[in-house]
């Protein structure tokens, strides 16, 4: 029987040269149902989960499913905790969770300064059957990689940083639907850096009876002090990181023009036909006078050799940011990266957009223009 837990917090640190680890670690990934997670300094250990084990646990050889709730005291413990969900019942696995929750440690205190005693914290966790198998990484970010999505503000004050994020990991391996769990220090956009880096991470599935399933997967991204840097003038709407002053890299760039769904399926690589999951890939491109991305570099192609990084290249003069006139002699100082999910046009799949960035919406003459007649007549003033 293979006894492990599903796959929890795995650590990053970067920009002092260290390298990805796997977070054999962590237990199990924060789930949805709240906003908070701890900052936690300590986490169950996969010898931990097997040693939590009932006997009827271990004699079933089943994977079991636990949803829980703890209330996080003022030492940086869990009390009062509660099973949710135990899935199957009567083989011990709510009270093996139980005993992990005992096991986790994290600071008292929030980014802020806040006492986080009394926050209710929600998980789940997984013990893995003997066709399961956690996600396991196949592309890691290069120590280069994590220096560049250094915060510019963090490198002008020589402050390191950490960010814990929270993603889904695709059956194909991508990560996507990232969130931030939490960031410190505040105020360094730490967590804005750690998302701009999943496009260059790329997993094996998580197995779930021999097959991929979605999964969920926590990265916590470190990022070591360094000596202060100085750093060209922001906009508003324009930051940047000190791995090279200048130029500096753009996060998060109000776009105004992008690629339509059948431009991108136009480009998909001949010589990834064969690929169901299809592949991903990012630039690194400057901008034009217009705010177009030009002299594009590839820093990330998955899989390699099968076309992606020439689609990516073909498809960025389809882009094209927004900026101010008083931004416009700034353009030359700023990279921008763009990631691309090129899935296989002979393999659809229901998709909907989810979080937009609008650039135009309807105003509020507009919405009445548009109010229905008979709703006036009757005296109906919301609908």
């Amino acid at each position: 029987m293979v006894v492990g837990m599903a796959m929890g917090w795995t650590t990053v640190c970067g920009a002092g040269g260290a390298a990805l680890a796997l977070g054999a670690a962590a237990w199990a990934a924060p789930g949805p149902e709240t906003d908070w997670a701890p900052d936690f300094t300590a986490t169950p250990r996969a010898a931990d989960a097997v040693a939590a084990l009932s006997p009827a646990a271990r004699a079933a050889k089943v994977r079991g499913e636990v949803d829980f709730a703890c209330v996080a005291t003022d030492k940086g413990t869990f009390a009062d905790c509660k099973v949710l969900k135990e899935t199957p019942q009567g083989l011990g696995f709510g009270e093996s969770a139980l005993k992990l929750a005992r096991l986790y440690r994290f600071k008292p205190v929030d980014s802020q300064g806040v006492s986080v005693a009394g926050r209710v914290f929600k998980d789940d966790v997984t013990f893995l059957g003997p066709n399961d198998a956690q996600p396991e990484w196949l592309q890691k970010p290069t120590p280069q990689g994590l220096a560049a999505a250094l915060p510019i503000k963090a490198g002008r004050a020589g402050v390191g940083g950490r960010a814990d994020i929270l993603c889904r990991v695709t059956v194909e391996g991508f990560l996507d639907t990232c969130k931030v769990r939490s960031e410190s220090p505040g105020g360094y956009d730490f967590g804005a850096a750690a998302l701009h880096m999943t496009p260059q991470f790329r997993m094996k599935p998580a197995l779930r009876d021999g097959q991929p399933v979605a999964s969920k997967i926590g990265v916590s991204i470190i990022w070591e002090p360094r000596p202060p840097t100085d750093a060209p003038p922001l906009g508003t709407r324009l930051r940047g990181n000190s791995a090279n002053p200048t130029p500096a890299l753009l996060l998060d760039p109000p776009w105004t023009r992008a690629p339509v769904l059948a431009e991108v399926e136009a480009v998909y690589p001949a010589e990834a036909q064969d690929l169901p999951a299809g592949g991903q890939a990012a630039l690194r491109c400057g901008f034009d006078k217009l705010g177009v991305p030009k002299t594009c570099d590839l820093i990330s192609e998955i899989p390699r050799g099968k076309g992606f990084g020439q689609a990516a290249r073909a498809l960025a003069p389809r882009f094209a940011v927004s900026f101010s006139p008083d931004q416009a002699s700034q353009l030359r100082d700023f990279r921008v990266d763009i990631p691309f999910r090129f899935r296989n046009p002979s393999t659809p799949e229901a998709r909907k957009l989810t979080h937009p960035t609008w650039i135009r919406t309807l105003s509020a003459e507009g919405m009445a223009s548009l109010y229905p007649a008979a709703a006036l007549k009757a005296g109906v003033t919301t609908g």
